[in-house]
């Protein structure tokens, strides 16, 4: 649970982070009375931001994978359930070990 809790954390200050970004980009952009003529065609900034929001994704999709493949691992239950839904009530199997 602490780790989902770390992931969590984690991808809301990227969030946050992208948000405010954005918004100062808009924001400036809104504002701005001159018009940049070196952004008509710049291979350097689709470079930018192509190649950003791609590390960006890597880097909250590595904790992703690392949190699902530790949910994975099976651990030593001592009772097992099985729960079974039907349309309009549950089902319940203890099963024995």
């Amino acid at each position: 649970m602490e780790e989902f809790l770390f992931f969590h954390d984690f991808a809301l200050i990227v969030l946050t982070f992208i948000t405010a970004f954005v918004l100062r980009v808009i924001v400036v952009s809104l504002t701005n009375k001159f018009i940049a003529l070196n952004l008509l065609e710049g291979q350097i900034i689709e470079c930018v931001w192509t190649l950003v929001p791609a590390i960006v994704l890597i880097q909250v999709a590595i904790p992703s994978l690392m949190l699902l493949y530790i949910l994975d691992e099976g651990y030593n239950a001592q009772i097992t359930l099985k729960v079974v839904g039907h349309q309009w009530y549950w089902r319940y199997e203890y099963t024995e070990l």
